[in-house]
């Protein structure tokens, strides 16, 4: 049976003075939100609430980035080195340290002077062991061990080793700071996230990118972050880093190990990929040798891109050049176009470089002339003439 009864709430809410009243009420609350200044410094929101900071441009003093090793390690700062198993990634890190250790940096860039002090350098590895691997290579290299720390974990009020995640900032901070770290490698990376934490979830990697940022701050230490390469083939090296590219984004210097295409056994390639705060450093070889005393040695500056490192040499130079004089030479055929289009055109149909490019425009003799009126600046490549 149906309920007749008088709902007398409904009525009530239904009758249009009740409504208006409301809907004034609200109003006046908004405009009341509104009228409230967006910033407010002078005492803390009510919880639940925010206020937002602003800072004037004027009021803000230009920072000045002290580098450990320039370019490549920017004090204060988070970096990333990848490369593929067996390409000698923890070579490089004991290299590194080794260098750190007794103040003596291989080369430098740029006439920029590396620091010549002898530091600490903490690292974190769960791959390598430490006494039969890393000990053996830090002593070939000639490192001042006395300098170089290896951390073996966190203990709980237990007595019970637990591994030191990437997220525990107020541990990483304190460790480094008693050891006045200016140094601190993880390797890997993928070895040290937190629980639950997704390599490639942007979601879960903000909060550990954040605390280990911070980390660095503080502490005016370089953090350099060791990891694997995704196997999918990429054409920008930026995106061959394993996992959401936010680890790629997020850091301000990132270099990357390959191995060289043409003698793949001993010799590797050493390139700078990014560096948010100035030039890259040109790309250098290293080889890992007992040929060598001792086994790894730096070599010289190459010219060979990282892009073509990456897609293997020579062999995969041929198909994209052969490719890339096809895609001209159709491009062309109806007369001239921009430079610059055909330019953004092969990178974004073939995945043809720039460089792959204009290899490919010195064959067939492509002619290139300024435009004129609205197109001046502005330069046409033509094929030359019958």
């Amino acid at each position: 049976m149906e309920d007749d009864r008088f709902d007398i709430h409904q009525a009530i809410t239904e009758m249009p003075e009740y409504r208006n009243g409301v809907d004034a009420l609200e109003n006046e609350a908004m405009l009341a939100q509104e009228r409230e200044p967006l910033v407010k410094t002078d005492s803390l929101p009510a919880r639940g609430e925010f206020f937002t900071v602003v800072r004037c441009a004027a009021n803000i003093e230009p920072e000045i980035v002290d580098y450990l090793w320039y370019p490549y390690f920017p004090l204060g700062k988070v970096g990333l080195l990848g490369g593929d198993s067996g390409v000698g990634k923890s070579y490089l890190t004991a290299a590194i340290a080794t260098a750190h250790s007794l103040g003596s940096w291989p080369f430098f860039t740029n006439d920029h002077e590396p620091s010549r002090t002898p530091g600490h350098t903490l690292i974190l590895s769960a791959e390598d062991g430490v006494a039969d691997t890393y000990i053996p290579r830090l002593i070939n290299l000639g490192a001042d061990l006395s300098y170089i720390h290896f951390v073996e974990g966190k203990r709980d009020w237990e007595g019970t080793l637990h591994r030191v995640l990437l997220n525990d900032k107020l541990l990483l901070i304190r460790m480094i700071r008693e050891l006045n770290a200016k140094l601190v490698m993880f390797d890997p990376l993928q070895s040290f996230l937190p629980p639950r934490t997704k390599m490639n979830d942007m979601e879960s990697v903000r909060p550990v990118l954040d605390a280990v940022i911070e980390a660095a701050s503080v502490t005016g230490c370089y953090i350099k972050l060791v990891g694997h390469l995704s196997k999918a083939k990429q054409e920008t090296a930026g995106y061959k880093f394993l996992g959401s590219v936010d680890w790629f984004n997020a850091c301000r210097s990132a270099m990357l190990a390959v191995p060289n295409p043409e003698n793949r056994e001993t010799e590797r390639f050493f390139y700078h990929v990014k560096h948010s705060l100035g030039p890259k450093a040109p790309g250098r070889s290293y080889s890992i040798t007992h040929a060598n005393t001792p086994i790894f040695l730096w070599g010289p500056s190459t010219e060979v891109s990282v892009e073509d490192a990456l897609n293997g040499g020579s062999k995969h130079d041929t198909t994209k050049e052969d490719d890339a004089v096809t895609f001209l030479t159709a491009e062309l055929a109806d007369g001239p176009r921009m430079g610059k289009e055909l330019e953004a055109a092969a990178k974004e149909q073939l995945y043809i470089s720039r460089r792959t490019l204009w290899r490919a425009k010195k064959l067939l003799k492509i002619q290139a002339h300024q435009g004129k009126g609205e197109f001046a600046g502005q330069w046409f490549w033509a094929l030359p003439e019958p």
